[in-house]
């Protein structure tokens, strides 16, 4: 199950044992339960797990140090009198970490103000800006005020703004009353201010439009918005057929390079290695890191992000973070609880009225609202598959024992002491019965969110996986070891579905659950997806046994027909300018097929040197139409497809999350 197995941490041992140390009878009264709330409700009375897990339970996360924060702030201060601005940054940006977020306590104002200082010596005065705001939002002394008021505008004079500098610097002489300043430092800022003031008087009435804030043309949708499904494309139906459950299908020919979806995590859970790196909200990398208001352990792209994360959920698992990393259930097990988290416990309540009244969807309508529409809420999460009738017993009862350490989580974090509520034990068996409910949904739904870790030579770049994520709509896709898809990640957590072949009208759209046929065998690909997606894949490659890519190096590529796609039988070069398909009868002149993909070849070899010189941006477009008459004249499987494939997906990927090896 990949990231989803408890491979270390001190849970997994808990797991063993419990069950190990449950008799037959329990384990049979465990198996004839019929739901997951009764399955919680049973392992939470169990008295072996109660043993195993006794005071298990604790606080255990990284705090706020009041003492290293101004250490840290110290160090920054010396760094920056001898203009090492870099070095005062990061010693800053440690200070704001560590600094309380306290109503009565002004470090993490000073830590803040004193690091727009460097950022305004480096350049960055769009950052420096956000820091001296975010500094007066956290107390920063009022009869300092006229020294950030004084920054911004010059930060503005700089970005040629002449409306906002003029009014900081009105705002520094007006703050300047308030400084403790003697006479002479008082004349000195007062005759400064003023010549910044004529300054402004100089400037342009225009206020310049800013390049770097055009909108990310990667993330749109080809054809427009579908009508139902908001996320994807309107060139995408979704059907349902009782064996196969949903799957996405083209109602218009589709080409490569075409966006299908486009769509934010409903929730998500970032993987250790990077809490030091990546926003924990939105999973971008940090240029410039934010603090959780509790804790020092996580980090933000801004202070909206860290607003954002404590108001869905994080609030009740901070002080639990380390316990969770160190349990080793940080995937299986915290994915499901900010599901819970993220719609709060009153919403959770009125759902359970909801579904008492509703049901349960199914078929192609699952997920959707009263007037058929599939949105990005909770309801589409519910109605995800389970497979809980497909899971071994054993699966089941430890998943269930998760679920309930996440919930005893959950009640130390008072989670079920909000709003005015009291909770009865049925109300928590429900909410745990959620969880469970989810952390079975996430091992055949969820989906990683990754970064390009790009080389010198961008074909041995590789994928990061970041995190975990629940995507509703690319969960709809159904999975193919020769994928139609190929999916990718932008501005962070923002999943990208872009088409990897052309598809015709009525074909089906598919992605790959991490089994591709060139790279591994059939029987290899099987043993992937059925354990953890109960299925047999019956995908063309599977179906034909296709051969992996290096038993393709000395294959002869195999014409199509232009008119139904069957492969067309060369008896001779003489053939080639009149080739009759065995199938349908039509006349290929597959010679002119020929020698235009040798022409498309040859530029495509170019625009690889382009590409592994830097240049991916220039080679893209020559990737999509070389693939794309790949795909429409020779037979699969072949592999100059399989490569350009290959070398088209990694230049996708460059251009969404990606980070330089050699910057790192």
């Amino acid at each position: 199950m990949g990231l989803f197995e408890i491979s270390s941490g001190f849970f997994g041992m808990v797991l063993e044992n419990v069950y190990q140390n449950s008799s037959e009878k329990m384990l049979s009264t465990f198996n004839r339960l019929g739901s997951d709330m009764h399955r919680v409700a049973f392992v939470s009375n169990m008295k072996h797990y109660q043993n195993e897990t006794n005071d298990m339970v604790k606080e255990n996360y990284k705090g706020k140090f009041s003492k290293l924060a101004e250490e840290a702030r110290v160090k920054g201060n010396k760094f920056f009198g001898k203009r090492e601005y870099d070095s005062a940054l990061r010693k800053y940006t440690d200070s704001v970490l560590f600094a309380p977020v306290e109503e009565n306590n002004n470090q993490l104002a000073l830590a803040l103000a004193n690091r727009s200082a460097a950022l305004y010596h480096l350049g960055r005065l769009k950052e420096c800006l956000t820091d001296c705001e975010a500094a007066f939002k956290h107390g920063y002394p009022g009869d300092m005020h006229y020294k950030l008021h004084d920054r911004m505008g010059k930060c503005y004079t700089r970005l040629e703004n002449r409306e906002q500098s003029t009014n900081c610097f009105k705002r520094a002489k007006s703050t300047l009353n308030d400084a403790h300043l003697d006479n002479k430092k008082h004349q000195t800022w007062t005759e400064d201010i003023e010549r910044q003031l004529k300054k402004c008087d100089h400037m342009p009435l225009d206020t310049p439009k800013d390049k770097n804030d055009t909108a990310d043309s990667t993330s749109e949708l080809t054809y427009g918005k579908n009508p139902r499904y908001s996320r994807a494309s309107s060139a995408v139906d979704i059907r349902y057929t009782p064996g196969r459950g949903r799957f996405a299908v083209a109602n218009r020919d589709i080409e490569i390079g075409d966006t299908l979806i486009a769509e934010l995590p409903f929730a998500s859970v970032m993987l250790p290695d990077f809490l030091a790196t990546h926003c924990y909200c939105c999973y971008k990398r940090i240029k410039l890191a934010y603090p959780c208001r509790q804790c020092s352990g996580v980090r933000y792209c801004s202070e909206e992000c860290s607003e954002k994360s404590w108001n869905s959920g994080h609030k009740f698992e901070c002080k639990f973070t380390d316990l969770i990393i160190d349990s080793g259930v940080i995937v299986p097990g915290l994915l499901p609880l900010r599901l819970v988290t993220c719609m709060g416990l009153k919403k959770l309540l009125a759902f359970r009225d909801t579904l008492s009244e509703q049901g349960e969807d199914s078929g192609v309508n699952a997920g959707c609202n009263k007037d058929g529409d599939y949105l990005n809420n909770y309801w589409a999460v519910y109605n995800m598959v389970t497979n809980t009738e497909l899971r071994e017993p054993k699966e089941l009862i430890q998943l269930s024992m998760v679920a309930v350490f996440m919930l005893q989580i959950l009640q130390k974090s008072g989670f079920f002491v909000q709003d005015g509520i009291s909770c009865a034990g049925e109300d928590i068996a429900y909410v745990g019965g959620l969880i469970l409910r989810h952390m079975q949904q996430a091992l055949c739904n969820a989906h990683e969110i990754c970064e390009m870790l790009l080389e010198d030579d961008f074909r041995h770049s590789k994928f990061l996986t970041l995190g975990i994520g629940m995507y509703v709509t690319s969960s709809l896709l159904n999975h193919s070891c020769n994928p139609s898809v190929d999916r990718n990640f932008v501005g962070g957590d923002r999943a990208v579905c872009r088409a990897i072949t052309n598809i015709k009208k009525g074909e089906e759209i598919t992605d790959e659950y991490g089994a591709l046929f060139f790279l591994q065998t059939k029987e290899q690909r099987q043993a992937v997806l059925r354990p953890q997606y109960f299925f047999d894949c019956k995908c063309e490659a599977c179906v034909n046994n296709w051969p992996l890519h290096e038993d393709l190096l000395n294959k002869l590529p195999v014409v199509r027909c232009e008119m139904c796609g069957s492969a067309l039988q060369v008896q001779n070069k003489e053939g080639l300018e009149k080739t009759e398909c065995p199938k349908c009868c039509h006349v290929t002149n597959a010679q002119e097929k020929l020698d235009l993909l040798m022409e498309s070849h040859t530029k495509y070899i170019e625009a690889m040197k382009s590409a592994i010189n830097g240049d991916t941006d220039g080679a893209l477009p020559t990737f999509e139409k070389h693939l794309s008459l790949l795909c429409d004249t020779l037979c699969q499987p072949w592999s100059d497809y399989n490569n350009c494939q290959a070398a088209l997906k990694q230049a996708y990927r460059i251009s969404g999350n990606c980070i330089r090896k050699r910057d790192l």
